[in-house]
């Protein structure tokens, strides 16, 4: 069964997105939560994740629109994201150069990362050409989170996820079994849901890119209906990003609240909102009060002096770990994928752990050339994002385009705290998005402002003329 709806899942994609790209990005991103690491398309020479292989056929069929359209060719070079990712892209190919030992594997790796990671920046630029099929994109995929937040509620209180419990039965060559981390029962924080999600980290992690869109719902609610519509929308968010046990996904969670009751409008609802929020995190603690203690432990020891959960003491351990294994190539690493080898080698008594941020695994992989390229990338997108908030009219295009730095920020504090988890393809996916959406906006009302400017020049004209 798992086969045959991998299958169709691939071709109907795939054809959709020869006969019409715009309709198939739009499958493949409404898609995308779904396809996850342990989903793969199994033929008889062939055995690869089926997200990754969707997106290098997608990026294709764009390459070939491009090709073929003077249209598609001058709208994706409006994409201002393309500077962060050819920065990123350009100082990281000197870390392939200067690991010559492994340089014909680092360039295979080196161009699969920008096919499954960054390519998506560009599928997400290409999804829709104007401001009303692009809100309805983002409102299709919000309610294909919502209804995942739902079931994650369920999981929580079955105390399993149905669907994984499925999947990870093994014995269908379409499922990796082996890739399913059923990270979901701890000692002193309970039940971890993560959904159809390979890791409750990863889930967490998804939401966290979102988290901001949502509650941006509740400030731009129309109606008092529509306000405690999405209010409880969030706050069903909210639980399911505290119900993952991450306080990687809770402490950029609360970063994102604080941040944007400064920058949306409308301080009734924002106290409201408050209200309700406080309450939703007070019954969820006092139904898991050992989660008010695990946050105490990532300060502090056990008693017994052992690192109590992922714990400040622990990621210095492991960076010291880390900068011990590349002292003797520690400027380009040790080559794309060398983290992988290096837990696989040393097994689950490391002092590494998971690697529990993503700069450990840049700094073996990439080196200090990598950590560089990766601050200068994030910065970038910051940077690129405020020209655009510059360039905005009104101020509702310029909190919007706030809304997107408030991601970023609270994406490089996830996955510093935690580590990519499988986020960094659906993060450049949500970027690229937004990105479009912002900046069909701002043409949209300079457009407006150009055509306003013109009527009141002609008005001027008629009336001088009527009045000699």
């Amino acid at each position: 069964m798992e086969v045959i709806l991998v299958f169709l899942i691939f071709f109907a994609t795939s054809g959709l997105v020869l006969f019409n790209l715009k309709k198939g990005i739009e499958l493949y991103i409404l898609l995308f939560p779904f396809l996850q690491p342990y989903v793969v398309l199994d033929l008889a020479f062939f055995r690869y994740p089926l997200q990754a292989i969707l997106t290098v056929v997608v990026f294709i069929c764009i390459v070939f629109k491009t090709i073929r359209s003077k249209k598609a060719a001058a709208d994706i070079k409006t994409n201002f994201l393309g500077y962060p990712v050819f920065l990123l892209m350009f100082i990281l190919l000197f870390t392939v150069i200067i690991n010559t030992e492994v340089i014909a594997a680092n360039i295979v790796a080196y161009i699969f990362f920008f096919l499954q990671k960054l390519a998506v920046a560009y599928i997400g630029w290409m999804a829709f050409n104007t401001v009303e099929k692009g809100e309805k994109l983002f409102a299709k995929v919000l309610k294909v989170f919502a209804l995942l937040c739902v079931y994650g509620i369920i999981e929580s209180i079955l105390k399993t996820s149905p669907i994984i419990d499925i999947f990870n039965r093994g014995g269908s060559s379409a499922i990796a079994s082996d890739l399913i981390l059923k990270y979901t029962f701890d000692d002193d924080r309970g039940y971890r849901i993560q959904t159809v999600f390979y890791h409750s980290y990863s889930w967490g992690g998804y939401l966290v890119i979102l988290g901001s869109s949502f509650l941006f719902l509740v400030f731009n609610a129309k109606s008092n209906f529509s306000f405690y519509k999405y209010g409880l929308m969030f706050v069903i968010v909210f639980f399911n990003i505290f119900l993952t046990r991450s306080r990687s996904c809770f402490v950029p969670t609360i970063f994102m609240i604080g941040t944007m009751f400064w920058i949306m409008p409308g301080g009734k609802r924002k106290s409201t909102l408050i209200t309700v929020i406080i309450f939703a995190a007070a019954c969820a603690m006092t139904l898991s009060p050992k989660l008010l203690n695990s946050f105490e432990g990532y300060f502090t020891a056990k008693d017994d002096g052992q690192v109590k959960g992922s714990s400040a003491q622990m990621r210095a351990v492991q960076f010291g770990t880390a900068f011990s294994m590349v002292k003797d190539n520690y400027i380009a690493g040790s080559g794309f994928g060398a983290i992988k080898k290096v837990l696989a080698d040393l097994g689950g008594d490391s002092d590494l752990k998971g690697a529990e941020s993503i700069w450990l695994v840049i700094l073996i992989d990439n080196g200090i050339i990598g950590i560089v390229a990766y601050i200068l990338f994030f910065v970038s997108v910051i940077r690129r994002f405020l020209k655009e908030k510059r360039r905005a009219i009104t101020k509702a295009t310029s909190r919007k385009i706030s809304i997107a730095i408030v991601t970023v920020i609270c994406y490089i504090i996830f996955v510093t705290l935690t580590g990519e988890m499988n986020t960094f393809a659906f993060f450049m996916l949500y970027a690229g998005m937004f990105g479009k959406l912002i900046y069909l906006q701002i043409q949209r009302e300079k457009d407006a402002a150009f055509y306003n400017q013109q009527q009141a020049l002609n008005n001027q004209s008629i009336t001088g003329n009527i009045a000699a």
